[in-house]
């Protein structure tokens, strides 16, 4: 009479597990999308980004269009301002995560595609010649490190560092970029 017990029960619980969905915290979950919006500062003129992703089990991917700005001093001493135009698309793995996922810490990469411009606010004197020409075509990859604080269900402020690396950039193929934004989940 006891193993008939012990069967109902076993059938009863893999039912259940089938049945049942993966129980996740309410901030983000697996499957879960998001829209983020982003400002970003390389030293040069503010720029910004926008994305769209998906929260994964442990990570997330997201995809979207940056406008980026640094400068660089060039041999005359003066500064040239590097505009970049790109579409992206990264995966960061969840480092860390508080029980409620109130706060999350996210590392990883990604790679672009784009548009580099040179001086395109036309700030350097007209005397100084770069040989560079108005742009050229641009691609890397980029290391990240992001920070997600919830203040509310849906919201979240974001923080992020990023080292892009320009590869066939010849103004330069490394540098920084800090951010500030905010992800809505949907």
């Amino acid at each position: 009479m006891a193993k008939k017990h012990i069967w109902v029960y076993t059938v009863l619980i893999a039912i259940a597990l089938h049945v049942c969905p993966l129980a996740n915290a309410q901030r983000t979950m697996d499957g879960q999308y998001f829209a983020q919006a982003e400002c970003l500062w390389s030293g040069g003129t503010p720029g910004g980004s926008a994305a769209f992703g998906q929260y994964l089990l442990n990570s997330a991917w997201q995809a979207g269009a940056a406008m980026r700005s640094y400068s660089r001093t060039i041999s005359t001493g003066d500064t040239l301002c590097v505009s970049d135009i790109v579409a992206f698309g990264e995966w960061d793995y969840r480092l860390f995560a508080t029980r409620g996922r109130h706060f999350c810490l996210y590392a990883g990469g990604g790679v672009f595609l784009g548009y580099q411009m040179y001086d395109p606010w036309r700030t350097l004197p007209e005397s100084v010649e770069t040989g560079l020409g108005k742009g050229a075509f641009l691609y890397g990859i980029q290391a990240n490190l992001r920070a997600e604080v919830f203040f509310c269900r849906r919201c979240a402020l974001l923080i992020s560092a990023c080292t892009p690396i320009d590869i066939p950039s010849p103004a330069g193929v490394f540098h920084w970029e800090v951010s500030a934004g905010l992800r809505f989940n949907l």
